[in-house]
């Protein structure tokens, strides 16, 4: 069971520009990565009531995925 339909949009939208800017720091990255798995595969779930989570603005990933592209 994940907790995204009792935190509302705009938590996550505020937890998900975290994960943005850790993605932007060498120090954080790996665990930034980590965490938005977990989201990830929490958000794809067996059970028919749950829902997608939604990102209202993907593009504050763009620039941190690029960078990690771009790095490797």
């Amino acid at each position: 069971m994940t907790a995204h339909p009792i935190l509302g949009q705009s938590t996550l939208n505020n937890y998900f520009s975290i994960f943005a800017d850790r993605l932007s720091n060498e120090l954080t990255r790996e665990a930034a990565l980590k965490g938005l798995t977990m989201v990830a595969l929490n958000s794809v779930s067996k059970e028919a009531e749950a829902t997608m989570i939604t990102i209202s603005s993907p593009e504050i990933f763009l620039a941190p995925f690029y960078d990690l592209l771009r790095n490797r």
